[in-house]
Order: structure tokens, then sequence, then C-alpha cells
């Protein structure tokens, strides 16, 4: 099946209506997009709740307001916090424990790399090994 849509000036595409009810895509919903370079081609796939990985990010804060750029970069990133803790540390700052929901540890590790370039230090990235009801 076919369908055409025109690329705006901001890069967005809409989806016609009848593809996403045929592959169960809705509103404020995450897609999988995979380039394939070879053949020149873009999928997109919904992104499904069981294909979301918990991952807890522990990150050094020096100020309270160093907690935006962390969430600022776990938006860019296009991944979703889902829990955030934090407590003071022994030095003068804080530490964050932040859980998100990332496709794989690939991305998750991209997060840290755009974290780490932001100067937050990230002393762990781990797969979440509780279970979060929700």
């Amino acid at each position: 099946m076919r369908a055409v849509a025109k690329v705006d000036s901001k890069g967005r595409v809409t989806l016609p209506l009848f593809v996403r009810e045929l592959v169960g895509i809705r509103p404020e919903m995450y897609v999988v997009i995979e380039v394939d370079r070879d053949r020149n081609t873009i999928t997109l796939k919904p992104l499904l709740s069981g294909d979301v990985i918990l991952v807890d990010l522990e990150v050094e804060v020096s100020s309270p307001e160093r907690i935006q750029d962390i969430v600022r970069a776990v938006v860019e990133e296009g991944a979703e916090v889902r829990y955030m803790s934090c407590m003071p540390s022994k030095d003068s700052g804080s530490v964050c424990v932040v859980t998100v929901g990332v496709v794989d540890m690939k991305a998750a590790q991209m997060l840290r790399k755009r974290m780490e370039g932001m100067g937050l230090k990230v002393t762990s990235v781990q797969p979440v090994q509780r279970k979060v009801v929700g």
C-alpha cells in the first residue's frame, strides 16, 4: 500500500489517517524511524510500550538549575523521563537518578554522551532491574 504526503518547511510529514489507523499509530505516540541509506528509504514503526526499555542514569549536578539540563538532554534525544529523584551529595551538589524510556542501550549511551557534552557528570547507566507499574 502507498500514500503520498508532503514535507512542510519544518521537515514535518503528516501521515494520512488511514495509514495511522492501519498500523495503530495514535496521537502522542512515539514511532521508531529507521533509515536505510543504501536503499534511500525511511521506515516508521509504532513504538509499543513493550519496545521501550527503562534505564537508570546516575547524574551528578552542581546546582538545581542543572536538573533542567538533564531533562533537556532527555527530550532532545527523543527519550522520555519516567522518574527522577535527586539527593544532596557529600559534595556541594546533588546526585540524581533519572529513569528514562529508550529504544535500546545504544540510545541510552547516546543520551549519556549528550549529557556529558553539556558538562553533566554521568556516573552510571544501567538497565532498570525493578518492575515499574504504569
